[in-house]
């Protein structure tokens, strides 16, 4: 994508990134931000042109399972690193599982949810999917010890709903 501001023409790279669930089609949102490693401003009479800036409705969006985003930052002829970071969710599993393609070098971590695509103008974007696994439900289950004194301890754990295999689906409390 090119854009003349001001006399300058910008390119920008981008990021495709879907959002999948396991199971699919869980209506939960995920947080993502996204920043860009800025390091060269020009124009006058002030700064239009910033590689590796950013669009601002970029920088922070949600996304919930199949939907997709397409994050955009100004880039050259040389490297920059568009960074896109999955906030951790309750009830969600906190490694994901990424994949990308496109012909961009692009780095991802599981554990952190992170995505780092190298963008220039002859490598300008990449296709990304991450998806994130239910931890499902839980109920809390109440334990009881008996010392060989007859003293009680309790404690509570909450443990996985899951259904039984071959028959119904626990009820839930």
């Amino acid at each position: 994508i090119a854009i003349s501001v001001n006399d300058y023409l910008m390119t920008y790279g981008s990021v495709t990134l879907t959002k999948q669930t396991d199971p699919a089609g869980d209506p939960q949102s995920f947080s993502f931000t996204a920043t860009g490693d800025v390091t060269t401003c020009s124009g006058t009479p002030t700064p239009t042109r910033c590689l590796g800036k950013l669009s601002p409705l970029d920088e922070s969006f949600t996304l919930q399972g199949g939907q997709s985003k397409v994050v955009k930052m100004v880039v050259g002829s040389t490297n920059h690193v568009l960074t896109i970071t999955e906030a951790a969710t309750a009830g969600w599993n906190n490694t994901a599982t990424i994949t990308c393609s496109g012909g961009v070098s692009v780095t991802t971590n599981n554990a952190t949810r992170t995505i780092q695509a190298t963008l220039n103008t002859t490598s300008p974007h990449a296709i990304c999917t991450i998806t994130n696994k239910s931890v499902g439900a839980t109920v809390p289950i109440t334990l009881v010890f008996e010392g060989a004194d007859k003293s009680r301890q309790t404690g509570e754990v909450k443990a996985p709903v899951r259904p039984l295999a071959g028959g119904p689906a626990p009820m839930k409390h």
